[in-house]
């Protein structure tokens, strides 16, 4: 019968056979040898005080420097939060003064270029043009341009300018970048 088990051979046929293949034998000098006790050199490597002390030493250091990120992240975030916190209090602060500046002209990147002189910080390097020097559109590009070296958040913070400065900037560059959209 075809689907008998017995056809293909057993582990049980005759010695050196392999589910019927009778060619395989193992070769005798791997036979005739004594098995290999690595049970002492095993008991050797696993009770060295040498290699458990540097072990530990090791996992010691690793921990150490987890416990030092750790710790930096978490000072970083509690920092970055009282930034956050620091910043909303001027914003809410600096809000009427932005909202005066705004008020008729949200639109008119003209009329926010000649007046941004009355809400940048004191020692601001900002002189607003005059009405005449904005009248052609490439003037109107040029002088936002100008003010954007001077109010862009990246540039202040180059310029190591402290976070009223920075909130104050972002303030107005996010004005004259709204009216700067609504006039191109």
């Amino acid at each position: 019968d075809v689907g008998d088990v017995g056809d293909v051979g057993d582990v049980g046929d005759a010695p050196g056979t392999v589910l019927g293949c009778s060619s395989f034998s193992p070769t005798p000098s791997v036979v005739n040898q004594p098995p290999i006790d690595l049970s002492a050199s095993q008991q050797h490597v696993e009770h060295s005080p040498n290699r458990d002390q540097l072990k530990a030493e090791r996992l010691a250091r690793k921990q150490k420097r987890v416990d030092e990120v750790v710790a930096s992240a978490r000072d970083q975030a509690s920092r970055d939060a009282s930034e956050q916190e620091e910043k909303v209090a001027i914003r809410e602060r600096l809000r009427p003064k932005i909202d005066a500046w705004t008020q008729n002209k949200k639109d008119n990147i003209r009329s926010l270029l000649c007046t941004m002189d009355s809400v940048v910080w004191s020692g601001a390097p900002w002189k607003s043009p005059s009405v005449v020097d904005v009248m052609e559109p490439g003037q109107v590009r040029k002088w936002y341009m100008k003010a954007n070296l001077v109010v862009h958040p990246d540039k202040v913070k180059q310029s190591h300018g402290s976070l009223e400065q920075l909130t104050r900037a972002e303030m107005i560059f996010d004005v004259l970048k709204y009216a700067w959209g609504k006039f191109s």
